[in-house]
């Protein structure tokens, strides 16, 4: 039912939704034909008029009367065509005095106005004033004014206007006062639905028909229209339907504006009435749907009824099966699906009935497994899924009696050999414990010696460290020799410098020599007067000269030094080479101790692993003794429980 009452739901939610759209579209349609019709009435109205000012326009004795008034600058009655075009205007008029107010013209040169009623303007008159006057001049074509209500008669007038234009020149216009009751009564005929109506609008978005006389000649501005169609009949085009309010009442409607006349149509229709098929619709559909649910709901809950009363009895059945009576009333005597399902459960029942015989007859058999008898024959003939359970049972006899059998001769089998295992055991502890005790002596002998060669290896890295100081103190010693001889090597260089030194003295001093002969000479040419320069060449002369010896002294003392020097330098070479050979000797002496201290630390390792093995073979043998004694004890334990084992297998009665 839920199912089925969603369909529903959802189909009359889509019927709905689409009605209203086909019921706004239809309503749309009917509100946009029938403001068509108003726009057509107002066109055809307004053409009778306009052929009769385009016709009068082209008449020629309008244009030769006009010609004459402009040209000649005469008033109307002054024209020789006066009389004819009075009579051309007053039987035009009479062919629709009922629409028709005035037939006129009017010369726009001259300022006057000839009327079908003989009405003749006076030099008064204003043509541009009229309301037809300006249009006419900037587009020289028709012109159909602005309402507006004549005040003698209060009818509500419109002007059709036509340009004369003779020779390229517009002289003046002619034209139709229309009366518009006949175009309202026509308007408000045409109705928009039941209630629904048309409002016309002028160029200046002046009423000129609604229903409501009080509305006419009101401007749009002053009838609380909304700001959304106010804007639609100020754009001057044509739309679709749109919904809009007017002194707080809600409308339907579309516009059709007349470009050609400047006038626009205005199809209403209430929003009462607009909706009021949707409601209808919709209520007709909910209330459709709802009697179908209810009936559907009711065939749905009588069908099951049916349906469900003997399956409460099956059920009731079923329930007592399988509380395990089997003593019960499935017939039925339906012949439809209801019907065989009783069938079948009165046949499962008969055959659990036959099962019953079968657990019966298992049931004892596997008391008597329990009990310890394997001999048992089943009687009954098992079919079905119990025939797997019959030979189950056989097999299982024929499995447990083998199996028993041999565990029994296992049992002898293994009494024997545990017992002969429980002696090997005792024998093999006690040689585990003489080896034990064997090998800790070795382990401590091992010990011994590893310690002593441990020893004898620190004793040798003792050795090779002292050694090694010594190649380190022969090393420095032969460094500072190295030193040394480079010392002395600079001292004779630096002799041999002094002793360029000490040339360039002597050369200095024979300069000076000179230099003080060449005064003396000079100071014995000069005289008198030269004295004393003599005197002072003489001193330098003997300066001279003990320059001249004191460099020879040095020259000699620098020449024993440098033969000393060269002396010392050979025998600090010579020792220089001793130490070094020492050093590489003593270096040799240490690689060799450091090889032996190897070897020996290397003996020491190898000790200890081979004591660090002797103690795990102590381990391994106290743990073997242990285990042989274990193994002695668990063999004893065995044979017991082979003993019970064979008492438990005694219990059982096996088929030959």
């Amino acid at each position: 039912i839920i199912p089925l009452i969603v369909v529903l739901c959802i189909t009359a939610s889509f019927i709905i939704s689409n009605s209203n759209s086909v019921i706004s579209e239809l309503m749309d349609k009917d509100i946009g034909s029938q403001t068509s019709t108003g726009a057509e009435t107002l066109m055809s109205f307004l053409n009778e008029f306009r052929i009769i000012s385009e016709t009068m326009s082209k008449s020629n004795s309008i244009q030769n009367i006009l010609s004459d008034t402009s040209n000649n600058k005469i008033k109307f009655k002054e024209s020789t065509y006066f009389n004819t075009v009075m009579k051309y205007m007053t039987d035009v008029c009479d062919f629709n005095k009922e629409e028709i107010v005035h037939i006129w013209i009017s010369d726009f040169t001259t300022s006057q106005i000839m009327q079908s009623n003989n009405y003749v303007s006076d030099s008064s008159w204003d043509v541009t004033t009229r309301p037809y006057y300006k249009p006419i001049t900037e587009t020289k074509s028709l012109t159909i004014t602005s309402v507006y209500e004549d005040t003698s008669s209060n009818d509500l007038i419109v002007t059709v206007a036509a340009p004369v234009i003779v020779n390229n020149k517009l002289l003046g216009a002619c034209g139709v006062d229309v009366k518009l009751e006949t175009l309202q009564q026509n308007i408000n005929n045409i109705k928009i639905g039941d209630t629904g109506y048309i409002t016309l609008f002028d160029s200046n978005k002046t009423v000129v028909s609604h229903p409501d006389e009080n509305i006419v000649l009101k401007s749009i501005s002053e009838l609380n229209y909304s700001e959304n169609i106010i804007n639609l009949i100020n754009n001057e085009n044509d739309s679709n339907v749109i919904k809009y309010t007017r002194s707080g009442n809600t409308y339907y409607g579309t516009v059709r504006y007349l470009k050609y006349v400047g006038w626009t149509v205005l199809g209403i229709m209430p929003e009462a009435e607009y909706e009021y098929q949707q409601i209808f619709t919709a209520t007709f559909l909910i209330i459709s749907f709802i009697l179908c649910i209810a009936v559907l709901t009711g065939i749905c809950i009588f069908i099951a009824m049916s349906m469900t009363k003997p399956l409460k009895k099956l059920d009731v059945a079923s329930q007592q099966i399988a509380n395990g009576h089997l003593d019960v009333d499935v017939s039925s005597d339906r012949n439809d699906e209801i019907g065989e399902l009783a069938s079948s459960i009165d046949s499962i029942t008969k055959r659990l009935k036959t099962y019953i015989l079968y657990i019966d007859e298992l049931s004892d058999v596997l008391k008597d497994i329990s009990n310890g008898n394997l001999i048992f024959e089943l009687k009954q003939d098992y079919v079905g899924d119990f025939s797997k359970l019959k030979d189950a049972l056989l097999q299982i006899q024929n499995t447990m009696s083998s199996t028993l059998f041999n565990i029994s001769q296992s049992a002898e089998q293994v009494a024997g050999g545990a017992d002969q295992v429980s002696c090997g055991a005792q024998m093999l502890a006690q040689g585990a414990t003489e080896q034990a005790s064997s090998v800790e002596q070795l382990s401590a002998s091992v010990q011994d010696i590893a310690s002593s060669a441990t020893k004898e290896a620190e004793y040798a890295i003792q050795t090779s460290k002292s050694l090694e100081e010594i190649g380190v103190e022969l090393e420095s010693s032969n460094d500072k020799m190295k030193q040394m001889l480079v010392a002395m090597n600079e001292i004779s260089s630096r002799s041999m410098q002094i002793g360029n030194i000490i040339k360039t003295i002597e050369d200095i001093a024979f300069q000076t020599n000179i230099l003080a002969l060449n005064a003396a000479i000079e100071a014995a040419r000069a005289g008198g007067a030269g004295k004393g320069f003599a005197v002072v060449a003489d001193e330098v002369r003997n300066l001279a000269g003990k320059s001249q010896i004191a460099a020879k002294d040095t020259t000699a003392l620098i020449e024993a030094s440098i033969n000393a020097v060269k002396n010392h330098s050979s025998l600090a070479n010579d020792t220089a080479e001793s130490l070094s050979n020492v050093a590489e000797k003593t270096t040799k002496i240490t690689k060799v101790i450091e090889d032996v201290s190897k070897t020996y630390q290397h003996q020491a390792n190898q000790l200890g692993q081979i004591s660090i093995g002797i103690d795990q073979i102590s381990a391994v043998i106290q743990t073997n003794s242990s285990t042989s004694e274990e193994s002695a004890a668990l063999s004893e334990e065995l044979l017991q429980q082979v003993n019970l084992m064979k008492k438990q297998i005694d219990r059982f009665s096996l088929p030959k």
